[in-house]
């Protein structure tokens, strides 16, 4: 029941829907685009589609069944999610309801929402019922209230949660059963609550003992030495620290509480933590006194790290050899601590708020015999439980939403239906004062507004594209970002002619040896990864290709930017994502659609550095190649043409709407659903010259108008070229042997990520990683081999400290603003503040990069790590480095948000990939116009000098110590206005 997706009507009723990976019956299922039942009989008969994104899901089915085997059930083995190695252990699509019906008796009863009721009655009452319990009375308002799209929507979520918690609490009796309690959240935060009064309480234990018996210790001689013959178990607790007789007794008790709860016998409690006591007392042994050649302390750390005491134990009295330890003594020692543990954890009652007993010692009778056991207060289960609870539904398998978002009345709400499910508006990386500011700032609505704008786009699933890319997975292609299903083979000793690597006599051969094995298993756990990720994208698109539109919450960023809260498949993902996603509401081509999508497809293939009619002419001039490949993607002569593309899927996507659209007869009138991107001509470097008013800049990254688009990563290559041309006859051996290294090597893709990221901020370190994989990729072992890998380090190295040299030399005026910023970020630092500003529509936003003080304590049993992030000090360096590139993230964000709310206020479809904005192919123009205002608009604006201003008002003590605004350039904005390339 669980799986049977809730339906107004069906005509015919209930279509099997082929794709679902359970078998799941279909609901009101939309085309892919693919249009024409007539015009397209030959191209898949499609059936057709209106123009406001209808048509009959059964019909779409029927047709496209025969022409696209994948999609039936003979697939469904291919979307088995892998535990552990590939085809192990394999477990069904965690997205359905099959999971959560197999764990459903894990779930609490107070949490078992009414949701079967839905999805048994399809009645909008029992949603009702559940809406008013949660008090959520805001939802009858939502357009979709009261329909059975609403009605699955809430069954959908609740279901997420319930598998969530579900899994979750089986992790946690798992756990527990093992003895692996105390590991979970909501019992190691109490942990770290009761840390400091128990070492308190532990070393109030210690003086009173050593108070008791310094004079005997000091006639004796050590501590140990007294223990053979005295108070045995109080010198060796004399002999630990505090803060680890503290974490053992917690760990232990705890651990052995939860596991029976009613029943734990204060002896066998007693004597686990004895026998804890014990193997941390020999292991100090070993160090203190320089004994580790008697036991193998590669086992000891292996056995430290799994935790087994009481292996431990037995090496460790095996390796010493004459031990003081026996039964009775673990018991003495361990009642000891026992008896501080029960005298100082508490919790608060949760009515009166009173500290109350955590722990209480009882006693059971049976028959002649009464046995003393520990039982958790009702208090401490109670907490436990809510906080098992409350961390069970972090992070739910939410799939995107089939009704739109409700809109972000708050920081708080906004996005899902129910309140687990929605999270905070931003992703402030535990950052606390980000918090309070978003919760606290009433000027954000315009950022609220455009947020909810771009979550209200309908998307649904391009269904063609989805049996392409399972037919290239299920025939295991292994093309255009679809992982192998085959492993890298792994070398083994025999492979080298001997029984054991360590026999090989050579060190250089037995260490390429080694290399080579590790390289082959990263390369395999890098598969398996994939692999995974994979299945997850498929999951999803099967899920959501039942249904004819679905949504994408969005939240933000620290900084502002835009992210879509489902994981998996969405617009900002891979290829393959953007592959599978189309627009739900399908336009006529009109006058110029035809002549974008061509656009668009030569964007993709990378042939974006001439002109617009040149790129049309570009795909025109392939038009053989386009229908060949729409209609047999996976032929021979397809794929050598349409792997060639930078983004191969879309690439393919947009091959099926030209086809389809030229073989309509009538392109202006087909109705297309495929995105069409513009995106911004290295948009890190536009908004800095825009900010500098950079004349030179602006010319190079498109502000200017232009016959054809400049290129910047072009002219920084050039100025990198000649830079190796002038260095190779350098008289320096070092620079000259590197720039004759990579002569003739250098292309645009060599420097084109650094320059990029030069811009945010992009390190030497960082800079030489990148060239170097590029370098490696060509001429290293991936490549050609004409570089050893040594070679090529020093390559990256060289070129890197080039490129950046030659991005200041051309990007003055850039270079002037981010040293600005960077000296601004210094001056606040400087004085213990964090860097804060507020962006052109409201967003206040605080850079959250303060240093974290740890505080470790390590036993046998357990570690625990105290990490304290408020009031600490800002990390100076990293508030320095980082401000530069998120100001300016900021700000293209602010640039999006302010697009997103004149675009789609004029009821046009909108998404945006940070500097990738996207529409309909009818609306390019449109939305290119409206970019450029908001761009224009955005830049007159005095950003620095309202930065300047804010942070006075934040920091009055910087008042005269801020460096100076660099002086602007004579760059005009109005010609953004009629600059062709600047987004193209």
């Amino acid at each position: 029941l669980l799986d049977v997706p809730l339906v107004d009507e069906l005509d015919p009723p209930h279509h099997s829907h082929p794709g679902h990976a359970n078998g799941a019956n279909g609901v009101h299922v939309n085309g892919t685009g693919a249009n024409g039942a007539a015009n397209g009989a030959g191209h898949g008969g499609w059936a057709h589609e209106t123009a406001e994104g209808g048509g009959s899901a059964a019909a779409d089915w029927d047709a496209g069944l025969d022409m696209m085997p994948a999609l039936g059930k003979e697939f469904d083995p291919y979307l088995l999610v892998h535990v552990g190695k590939p085809n192990e252990v394999a477990r069904p699509n965690p997205y359905s309801g099959v999971l959560y019906k197999e764990k459903a008796g894990l779930v609490p009863e107070g949490l078992r929402m009414t949701f079967m009721r839905v999805a048994e009655e399809a009645e909008t009452g029992a949603v009702e019922e559940e809406v008013d319990r949660l008090g959520l009375g805001h939802l009858k308002s939502h357009p979709d209230w009261g329909t059975s799209r609403f009605n699955q929507q809430w069954f959908l979520e609740s279901r997420a949660l319930q598998y969530s918690c579900a899994n979750y609490m089986e992790k946690v009796a798992l756990g527990t059963r093992r003895g692996a309690g105390t590991e979970f959240p909501a019992v190691s935060r109490l942990l770290v609550e009761w840390y400091r009064p128990m070492v308190t309480a532990m070393e109030k234990l210690q003086d009173a003992m050593v108070a008791a018996w310094v004079p005997e210790l000091r006639r004796e001689g050590s501590m140990v030495d007294k223990a053979e013959f005295a108070n045995v178990y109080g010198a060796i607790i004399v002999s630990l620290p505090a803060n680890v007789l503290a974490i053992i007794a917690m760990h232990e008790t705890i651990a052995a509480v939860l596991r029976q709860p009613d029943k734990a016998k204060v002896t066998q409690v007693a004597m686990k933590v004895g026998a804890a006591l014990q193997a941390e007392f020999d292991l100090q042994r070993v160090h203190n006194e320089g004994l580790q050649e008697r036991v193998s302390m590669a086992f000891i750390g292996r056995l430290v790290k799994a935790k087994d005491v009481r292996k431990l134990t037995s090496v460790l009295e095996r390796g010493l050899g004459r031990t003081v330890w026996n039964d009775k003594l673990r018991v003495q020692a361990g009642a000891a601590l026992l008896r501080v543990l029960l005298e100082t954890v508490t919790v608060d009652d949760p009515i009166s708020g009173v500290p109350v007993k955590a722990l209480n010692r009882q006693v059971l009778y049976s028959k002649s015999k009464s046995v003393g056991v520990i039982v958790p207060s009702e208090e401490l289960q109670s907490l436990i439980h809510k906080g098992h609870l409350d961390f069970s539904l972090v992070n739910p398998k939410l799939l995107p939403m089939l009704i739109r978002p409700t809109g972000w009345r708050n920081a708080d709400e906004g996005g899902y239906l129910a309140p687990a499910s929605q999270g905070f508006i931003m992703r402030v990386h535990g950052c606390q004062e980000q918090v309070r500011l978003c919760r606290t700032n009433e000027g954000m609505s315009r950022v609220l507004t455009a947020l909810d704008y771009i979550a209200s786009t309908p998307w649904k699933i391009n269904l063609r594209m989805l049996h392409w890319i399972q037919e290239a997975w299920r025939l295991d292609l292994g093309v255009a970002d679809i992982p192998s299903h085959k492993d890298v083979p792994v070398p083994t000793a025999a492979d080298y002619g001997v029984e054991s690597l360590d026999e090989i006599e050579d060190v250089d051969k037995r260490y390429e040896a080694f290399r080579t094995i590790a390289k082959a298993k990263r390369a395999n756990a890098n598969l398996h990864s994939l692999r995974c990720d994979m299945i997850n994208k498929l999951h999803v698109a099967v899920e959501m290709g039942m249904h004819d539109r679905f949504y994408l919450p969005h939240n933000l960023d620290f900084r502002g930017r835009t992210y879509p809260v489902p994981p998996h498949l969405n617009q900002m993902g891979s290829d393959v994502c953007r592959g599978l996603l189309t627009f739900a509401e399908g336009k006529p081509l009109g006058r110029r659609g035809l002549y974008n999508l061509r656009v668009h497809l030569a964007n993709l293939f990378g042939a974006n550095k001439i002109t617009f009619d040149q790129r049309a002419a570009w795909s025109e001039e392939r038009e053989g190649k386009i229908l060949q490949s729409a209609d047999s993607p996976l032929s021979e002569e397809s794929l050598a043409f349409w792997l060639e593309a930078d983004d191969p899927w879309q690439a393919l996507a947009t091959c099926f709407e030209i086809a389809e659209a030229v073989r309509s007869g009538d392109p202006e009138s087909y109705v297309c659903n495929l995105p069409v991107h513009q995106d911004g001509s290295c948009n890190g470097l536009q908004h800095y010259a825009a900010m500098g008013l950079d004349i030179t800049g602006g010319e190079q990254v498109n502000l200017v108008p232009g016959e054809k688009p400049s290129d910047p990563y072009t002219t920084v290559m050039k100025r990198v070229v000649a830079l190796v041309e002038e260095d190779c006859e350098s008289e320096d051996e070092d620079i000259r042997e590197a720039a004759l290294l990579v002569r003739g090597k250098i292309d645009r893709k060599v420097v084109k990520q650094t320059v990029m990221t030069t811009v945010y901020g992009v390190t030497l370190i960082g800079a030489k990683d990148q060239i170097g994989n590029r370098l490696h990729e060509k001429f290293g072992d991936a490549g050609d081999k004409s570089l050893t890998e040594e070679e090529v380090s020093r390559a990256a190295l060289y070129l890197a400290k080039t490129t950046l040299k030659s991005v200041g030399d051309i990007f003055v005026g850039a270079r002037d603003v981010m040293d600005y910023l960077r000296e601004v970020a210094s001056t606040v630092a400087s004085t213990g503040e964090a860097v804060k500003w507020t962006t052109p529509l409201g967003l206040k936003v605080i850079q959250p990069y303060k240093d974290e003080k740890p505080h470790e304590v390590k036993t046998v049993v357990q570690r625990v790590r105290l990490v304290s992030r408020e009031n600490m000090p800002v990390k100076k360096q990293k508030q320095k480095t980082a401000f530069p590139p998120n100001f300016v993230h900021s700000l293209d964000s602010t640039h999006l948000l302010m697009t997103a709310l004149k675009y789609c206020a004029r009821g046009k479809t909108f998404a945006g990939v940070h500097d990738s904005y996207w529409t309909h192919a009818c609306d390019v123009e449109e939305l290119a116009l409206e970019l450029r205002e908001q761009f224009i608009k955005l830049y007159k604006l005095p950003i620095l000098e309202d930065l300047e201003r804010e942070l006075l008002e934040y920091y009055p003590h910087l008042e005269g110590k801020l460096p100076p605004i660099p002086k602007k350039g004579d760059l005009d904005l109005e010609v953004v206005k009629r600059s062709p390339y600047f987004f193209s």
